[in-house]
């Protein structure tokens, strides 16, 4: 799946990707499915602030992924809060 990160105006700034892979556990091989969430963007300007800037909205749109396409279970097993850092 693929969804555009918008800037403040609405304009595309960058896009959240999410995929699930068939996988096995290490520990005793019984089938899963690895949940990878890529955010990729544009700096907002070329200064550290905009890189930084462009990393938080990248991370929050990460978080906010994750919780809108997991079970409150996968919630659980992450020890995710409803805090904005988590």
């Amino acid at each position: 799946m693929s969804f555009v990160i918008p800037d403040a105006r609405g304009a595309p700034l960058g896009r959240l990707r999410a995929t699930a892979e068939p996988a096995y556990s290490r520990e005793d091989k019984s089938p899963m499915f690895v949940l990878r969430l890529i955010a990729r963007g544009a700096t907002t300007t070329s200064a550290t602030a905009g890189l930084l800037e462009s990393m938080d909205i990248g991370h929050e749109w990460i978080v906010r992924g994750f919780a809108s396409m997991t079970t409150a279970r996968m919630h659980e097993a992450w020890r995710r809060t409803n805090d904005r850092r988590s």
